[in-house]
């Protein structure tokens, strides 16, 4: 009997197709398939056992890619059979950001306009203002601002700026902060400002711009009346402190008016007639022969010519003054008649009185208009001679020119 063997012949492609006959289907969920650079994104493999990444990337964390990129996950059950699936990441670029200041270095208390570049709309976060804005801080040393800008791509971008504020320098002190003195008088007393470090300056105007002095002494005038603030500064390390008012005044004199010169006769009674503004002081000097040197009109009686100075005084010390002349005219006696015999009686021609020929011009002429004497200092003495020789007895005519006024007459010589 002839006995047969069977052998089971099992093919691998059979076996395979037996076992992974049913597949895993991979799929991938992705939280953003468009991220910004620098943003995460969480790739998600299900539909399987296990998976595999490239790149690194482990199924379910987050990571940060660098630039877009295609990510491959092979799945695999438990029966080891395998799906494939990828996706891509396109990286977002960030905007090109710029965060600028008008200036990275100011000093306390000034201002810096904050702009931002390179995107579509911005937000400052420190400070809150709109892009563009002018701001003030308020700390001193470094201070970082930042800004956001918004891309086309709606990515957003940071920036920052670094603006150091600096301290302002403490104050000068002032010798005086008020001086005063009256037109074309020196000043009794100076103004001068005294810095720590750094120096002093000095402005005519309160914002410290345009600047009258560079030296601590204050440098002012007396020729011009009214009143003046200058602010001292101090200037160091670029930065100025805050003003110290000093104040100049230069007050007009007070107005005078001593009054016209007066031409009077001798004896009369009449008073001087000063003029001058209200609340003053009023000296008259000299003041003999005055009835009240302290008022403006004084009454007098005239004897002697004067000059009287008129001197006021204000409220502000302000001194004042003007003269006028009082012309005292005395009553010449003029003799019109000379016996010029030697016998000492009436031997020269006489004008009394004396005192009052101090003011006078004396002529004497004969009958021809010949000047036969002219002075301005006659002493009493002419005694009828001319050129070293008499004159014959006749009348001669005198013109005596007085600050009073003018006399004529004859004189006659008879011996």
């Amino acid at each position: 009997m002839t006995c047969c063997v069977a052998f089971l012949i099992t093919l691998p492609w059979l076996q395979a197709q037996t076992i992974c006959s049913n597949p895993p289907v991979v799929t991938i969920n992705v939280d953003d398939a468009t991220p910004c650079l620098g943003q995460t994104v969480t790739l998600t493999a299900s539909g399987a056992s296990t998976y595999s990444w490239n790149n690194n990337v482990q199924n379910g964390v987050s990571f940060t890619p660098s630039a877009s990129e295609t990510y491959q996950v092979i799945g695999t059950d438990s029966a080891g059979c395998k799906d494939t699936n990828q996706v891509l990441i396109d990286v977002l670029p960030l905007p090109d950001l710029v965060a600028n200041s008008s200036s990275l270095s100011i000093c306390q208390g000034d201002s810096i306009a904050l702009t931002a570049t390179g995107a579509v709309s911005y937000t400052w976060v420190e400070p809150t203002i709109n892009n563009g804005d002018f701001y003030t801080p308020t700390v001193a040393g470094a201070n970082v601002f930042l800004v956001e800008g918004v891309g086309t791509n709606g990515c957003i971008n940071t920036s920052q700026v670094i603006v150091v504020v600096k301290d302002i320098p403490d104050a000068p002190v002032l010798s005086n902060n008020a001086i005063s003195t009256c037109l074309n008088v020196p000043f009794d007393a100076s103004i001068s400002a005294t810095v720590a470090e750094g120096r002093a300056l000095w402005f005519s105007d309160v914002d410290l711009i345009n600047r009258v002095g560079t030296e601590p002494e204050l440098a002012v005038q007396n020729s011009t009346a009214g009143t003046q603030v200058f602010y001292a500064a101090t200037f160091e390390g670029g930065c100025f402190s805050l003003p110290e008012p000093a104040t100049v005044e230069v007050f007009e004199l007070p107005q005078v008016d001593a009054g016209l010169n007066i031409a009077i006769t001798a004896g009369e009674r009449s008073s001087l007639n000063g003029q001058s503004g209200e609340g003053v002081e009023v000296t008259w000097s000299p003041e003999f022969r005055l009835s009240d040197p302290s008022s403006l009109i004084p009454q007098f009686t005239a004897t002697n010519s004067e000059r009287y100075t008129l001197t006021v005084v204000d409220a502000n010390g302000c001194i004042n003054s003007d003269e006028v002349l009082l012309n005292v005219k005395e009553e010449l006696i003029i003799g019109n008649v000379i016996t010029p015999n030697n016998d000492g009686n009436n031997d020269t021609w006489k004008i009394f009185p004396e005192s009052a020929l101090s003011t006078c011009t004396v002529n004497l002429f004969d009958g021809f208009g010949r000047r036969l004497l002219e002075t301005d200092n006659y002493q009493n003495d002419w005694d009828g001679t001319f050129e070293g020789g008499n004159l014959p007895d006749g009348d001669y005519y005198y013109h005596i020119q007085c600050d009073g006024g003018d006399e004529k007459g004859t004189l006659v010589i008879i011996k």
